[in-house]
Order: C-alpha cells, then sequence, then structure tokens
C-alpha cells in the first residue's frame, strides 16, 4: 500500500473523516508520531573479557537491540557484562 494510502486507512480507523468519508488533512503529525518506526539491522557483541555471544538482531533502535540479544542469551550472570552495539 502506497504512504497516502496508509494515512488514509489510519484516518478512516481513528474516525479522521469529513463528512464525505475523505480523510482530514489536519493529523499528519499524530499519524508520523504513532507509525512504528523502520526495523534496522544491528551487530550486538555480548562482552566478558572478550567476546561471548555475536548475534545479528532486527530492532527498532539500539536499546532495543541490546534487549533482544540480553533475552537470546537466556542466562543470568553475576558478573559484568558489556554489549557493543553497531547499527549495519
Amino acid at each position: 500500500m502506497s504512504k497516502i494510502g496508509n494515512y488514509v486507512v489510519w484516518c478512516e480507523e481513528k474516525g479522521y473523516t469529513d463528512e464525505m468519508g475523505d480523510p482530514e488533512i489536519g493529523h499528519v503529525e499524530e499519524y508520523l508520531a504513532e507509525k512504528p518506526k523502520p526495523v534496522k539491522a544491528f551487530k550486538v557483541d555480548v562482552k566478558w573479557t572478550g567476546t561471548i555471544a555475536s548475534f545479528q538482531i532486527e530492532a527498532r533502535n539500539a536499546q532495543e537491540a541490546q534487549e533482544l540479544a540480553n533475552k537470546r542469551l537466556d542466562m543470568e550472570s553475576n558478573g559484568l557484562i558489556h554489549f557493543d552495539t553497531k547499527e549495519m
């Protein structure tokens, strides 16, 4: 669907239409604020005296990439772990 089409559907779902059912133009900033951020690729190296794991992670930002990498480790640690995250 086109970007305009996505906006039209969003307006219809929110009830932002005029008497003729056409979308109202004045809600673009709200639409952009609610629009999901694009997914980017991140490489997350989890380090503890060297890299102990490396994951290819798709996330919306570096913080989310680190949280997902931590979940993938599926373990708890009593030591210090450092996350080195780079956008691909």
